[in-house]
C-alpha cells in the first residue's frame, strides 16, 4: 500500500475511491488495519457491503463488455472470502448477493491443513 500510497498521494481524494471488501468486513477490529492502511496509502478507505461490492463488479463488467440492449446476465465473482452473484440488465443490477463462500474460505473449510 506504500508504494501504491507514493504514485496517487498527490491525486485529489475526491478523485479516489479505495475500497475493503470481504476479508476487513470479517475483522474483529477493522480499524486495526483501516487506519495504518489509510496512512499507508494516503487517502480513505471504504468498507462496502457485500451487496455494494456486487453492484460495483456487475458495473465493472457491463462496461468493459457493454450488454446488448435488453440483455440479461448473470455475473459470478469468487473472491478469497466471499463469492458475489449478480444478475443484471444493461447497466442495472436486478438481483445481487453476496455469499460468505470464496476460494479461500472453502479450503480452509473443506481442505484443512491444505490436503
Amino acid at each position: 500500500l506504500a508504494r501504491f500510497g507514493q504514485r496517487i498521494r498527490e491525486v485529489p481524494s475526491l478523485r479516489v475511491r479505495a475500497l475493503a471488501t470481504n476479508t476487513v468486513r470479517q475483522l474483529r477490529s477493522p480499524q486495526a488495519f483501516l487506519m495504518p492502511a489509510e496512512t499507508a496509502l494516503g487517502h480513505a478507505i471504504e468498507v462496502v457491503s457485500g451487496r455494494e461490492e456486487a453492484r460495483l463488479i456487475y458495473l465493472g463488467v457491463a462496461h468493459a463488455q457493454p450488454p446488448k440492449p435488453d440483455q440479461r446476465r448473470l455475473v459470478i465473482d469468487i473472491g478469497g472470502g466471499s463469492t458475489e452473484f449478480i444478475i443484471g440488465r444493461g447497466f442495472q443490477t436486478l438481483e445481487r448477493e453476496s455469499l460468505q463462500a470464496g476460494c479461500i474460505a472453502s479450503t480452509r473449510r473443506f481442505f484443512p491443513g491444505g490436503k
